[in-house]
């Protein structure tokens, strides 16, 4: 069974180019932060260190602005690692 980041990981696959205008137009930027996490997940996996951490510099600063602050200690610990 696939974890539920992979099936995101898997949707932000075919999804990430076009979804982000789409989601800023429809939610008012409500699911930004999610992509730019998964965005930090792909760069993960294509090897594009520098992608990396600029992807989970956006989503830490758009957890923030939430109040996720668990969240924004995860993406500071994945930052370190």
């Amino acid at each position: 069974m696939r974890s539920s980041r992979d099936r995101s990981s898997y949707f932000g696959l075919f999804a990430l180019p076009v979804f982000p205008a789409f989601a800023l137009y429809v939610c008012g930027g409500v699911f930004a932060s999610s992509l730019a996490d998964d965005a930090a997940h792909l760069a993960r996996l294509r090897g594009d260190a520098p992608a990396v951490q600029r992807e989970i510099a956006e989503a830490g600063r758009l957890y923030a602005t939430m109040g996720a602050t668990a969240q924004v200690e995860r993406l500071v610990k994945e930052a370190s690692a």
